[in-house]
């Protein structure tokens, strides 16, 4: 919908705005108020903010059929109050119409006013919303607090219960501890020696897998060593390759422009003077070019050495990091060593302390006896 056109009212809906009439809807009314004769309908959407552009169209339209409004064409002009200068005079008469335009300022007054006390009611009708809802909030709070309490109370009550239970539980298997104790004695020295046996068999794989992940270690640095190798000789080959084939176009380049520069020469020049020129040019170009594959050659040289210095640099650097992991795993199984032989000798300690004290219950026991008889 082209948001720049302007709508004014026709006589009938002048009348109808200013006699109240029932036939149009809410929307209809209240839409055909702001319509002047001046406001585009980008400005009525603006008003309308409630109502979608699609919405508004649809009424616009619906009051064009009905013959409430009219489009203002462009070469058509408004009036200060909001009538088409193409009105029909008979249609209404002055009086009618000023008193119509009256009607409909009053009209879009009381309709803005009625607008900000719909504001200022709906407003309040969420603070009070915004109120309930907080007071139904402290209000389950409230229960909730109540609840936990009455749940901690029974808690409370089960916690007495419980200790009552516990020490009857404890009464009746006090009985059964020394027969458990033996038992348990028994049970912890065969756990002790499969231990041990789980223990010696781990350290021999760990020592089998150690072994094995150093070979192969050293197998894939040997073939990496290989393949780095070959691949650097095939490098070198390839610039040496590159390198002859780039000096002889340059050779054959620099004979072809010396020839075509003889034969320029020879034209103009005489023959003694054209060939000590000449003389003079190649052998300075000569010079140049020895320069260069000198240069050329210490280049190579060079980068040679630096991947010489690379590759041993590399293998320094694998050799070292194979024998700090070997060191890692040899201090790893050492401490495991340790830890699992502080564990036996701990137990052994306390077996003996257990059966000392065995020992003596069984002599004081026995004493006891003694001097009872």
């Amino acid at each position: 919908m082209d948001l720049s056109r302007i709508y004014t009212k026709t006589s009938k809906g002048m009348l109808d705005g200013s006699l109240k009439s029932r036939v149009l809807g809410k929307e209809h009314g209240r839409l055909l108020a702001l319509i002047d004769g001046k406001s585009t309908i980008g400005d009525l959407l603006e008003k309308n903010s409630r109502i979608s552009e699609n919405r508004l169209a649809a009424i616009v339209d619906e009051l064009v059929s009905a013959g409430f409004i009219r489009l203002l064409s462009a070469d058509t002009d408004a009036d200060d109050f909001g009538f088409s200068s193409t009105i029909i005079v008979d249609e209404a008469n002055t009086q009618a119409f000023f008193e119509a335009q009256a009607a409909v300022e009053s009209k879009m007054r009381r309709a803005e006013d009625k607008e900000k006390v719909t504001q200022i009611q709906e407003r309040e009708a969420l603070l009070k919303e915004v109120t309930a809802d907080i007071a139904a909030e402290a209000e389950v709070l409230k229960r909730q607090q109540k609840q936990r309490q009455e749940h901690t109370e029974i808690s409370q009550s089960q916690a007495a219960a419980s200790v009552a239970v516990a020490e009857e539980e404890t009464q009746r298997h006090a009985e059964n501890k020394a027969r458990m104790e033996a038992e348990k004695k028994i049970r912890q020295a065969k756990k002790l020696k499969e231990e041990q046996q789980l223990l010696e068999d781990e350290n021999l794989k760990a020592r089998t897998l150690v072994e094995e992940k150093e070979r192969l270690a050293k197998e894939s640095a040997a073939i990496a060593r290989r393949d780095l190798e070959a691949k650097i000789q095939a490098e070198e080959e390839a610039q040496r390759k590159a390198e002859m084939a780039a000096r002889l176009h340059e050779m054959e380049q620099a004979k072809k422009q010396a020839n075509e520069e003889i034969q320029t020469l020879s034209k103009a020049l005489d023959e003694a003077r054209v060939a000590a020129e000449l003389e003079t040019r190649v052998k300075r170009r000569l010079e140049a070019r020895a320069r260069e594959e000198a240069d050329a050659l210490a280049r190579v040289e060079a980068e040679k050495k630096a991947i010489a210095e690379a590759r041993r640099l590399a293998e320094v650097e694998a050799e070292e990091k194979l024998n700090a992991e070997r060191k890692a795993r040899i201090a790893a199984e050492q401490k495991a060593q340790a830890e699992t032989q502080a564990r036996v000798e701990e137990e052994a300690r306390r077996q003996a302390a257990e059966e000392a004290q065995r020992q003596a219950e069984v002599e004081a026991a026995a004493k006891i006896e003694a001097e009872r008889k």
